[in-house]
Formats: structure tokens, sequence, C-alpha cells
């Protein structure tokens, strides 16, 4: 389960007034095969301190959003092994946000991201 612990250092990104700290935490569980693999990321991030403040100083919220994704990886047959390993992918995430992620947002709620790519591995 990977998880990640961030603190502002100089100043802060938000519409507050103190340097927060953040917690995110997510699983992706999923399975592979010959053909394509499949995989369904899910994290949550948690203000830990002064993170998701309102505009002009406001309340400071914790929940700052959930994500849930679904994302298929194709292999891309017939490139040589010294030229490493490649795939396209593409997905799409739903992410459901905070009060202080939703300000920033235009009151938005929540966000519906699509994704797509080229992967290459050594």
């Amino acid at each position: 389960m990977p998880a990640g612990v961030q603190r502002e250092l100089d100043g802060q990104a938000d519409g507050g007034t103190k340097e927060g700290r953040y917690l995110e935490l997510g699983v992706a569980p999923g399975i592979s095969g010959k053909m394509a693999g499949i995989a369904f990321p899910t994290k949550i991030g948690l203000g830990l301190s002064n993170y998701y403040e309102m505009p002009g100083g406001g309340a400071d919220t914790r929940f700052g959003y959930f994500s849930v994704s679904g994302i298929v990886t194709v292999p891309i047959t017939g490139i040589p092994a010294r030229l490493g390993g490649w795939n396209v992918h593409g997905g799409v995430e739903f992410q459901a946000l905070g009060d202080g992620p939703k300000s920033f947002n235009n009151g938005d709620g929540s966000k519906i991201i699509g994704s797509f790519g080229i992967g290459l591995s050594y």
C-alpha cells in the first residue's frame, strides 16, 4: 500500500495562511495477462494540518479527495528487446472532492479524468 506524507516548506499553495501537512494513501489491485493488464488504483488525500485551508484564511478541512480509476495496459509487440518493453495504456479516473479542493474548482464536487499514454520500461 503506497503512502506519502508532504509538508509545505516555504509558503503554502492553497488560499490559506499557514504551511500545511498532507497524507496520501493508496492501493492498486490489478491483474496482468499476456495480452493486457488492468489495474484499479484507489487513493485518498487527507490534510493533516493546514493543508486544505479554505480561501482567505478560512477553516482547515481534513478530507481532500477520494479517487478510483481503471487503467488498461497493452504491450506493444515486435520491438526488439534491446529497445525495452513498450506499451500503450489508457484509463478513466473519478475524483470526489472535499470542501477545500471543491472551493478551488468552481464548486465542482467531482471530476472525471481520462488518460492515454505510451510507456517504456528497461
